[in-house]
């Protein structure tokens, strides 16, 4: 993940059944978390842009949004802004040389206030 994006520069390819690689596919607009790293990139927040067959690491978790109520391109922004980045991390559990964010804590904690999906997608576009 860099700068709200992803690098796919380092693909790794599996053998994976069908009804298996289906359950954790990745779909356009998912909101893609970095949930175990480094403190200093713990809790990185990157969009998902792609109509692709991928899938993520374990390390990587995958939330599907509610496009009715919010929109992906917003919430990826708002989620990299410096306030947001420095809510994320207080989130974070320090370990030996790495940091966790327990992903149910993620969304139990973090509050996220938005105005209409119209004034949304006006903001995003800037």
């Amino acid at each position: 993940m860099v700068d709200g994006g992803l690098d796919f520069s380092n693909l790794v390819y599996i053998d994976l059944d069908r009804d298996s690689f289906e359950s954790f596919r990745l779909m356009k607009g998912d909101i893609l978390l970095n949930r175990t790293n480094s403190p200093a990139l713990v809790g990185k927040i990157s969009l998902f842009p792609l109509e692709s067959e991928c899938l993520t690491a374990s390390y990587i978790v995958t939330y599907r949004l509610n496009k009715d109520r919010i929109e992906p391109v917003f919430c990826n922004h708002l989620l990299n802004t410096t306030v947001y980045q420095a809510r994320i991390k207080t989130l974070a559990k320090p370990s030996i040389s790495q940091a966790n964010i327990n992903p149910t804590t993620f969304r139990k904690e973090l509050i996220i206030t938005v105005p209409s999906v119209a004034e949304q997608n006006r903001i995003a576009s800037l």
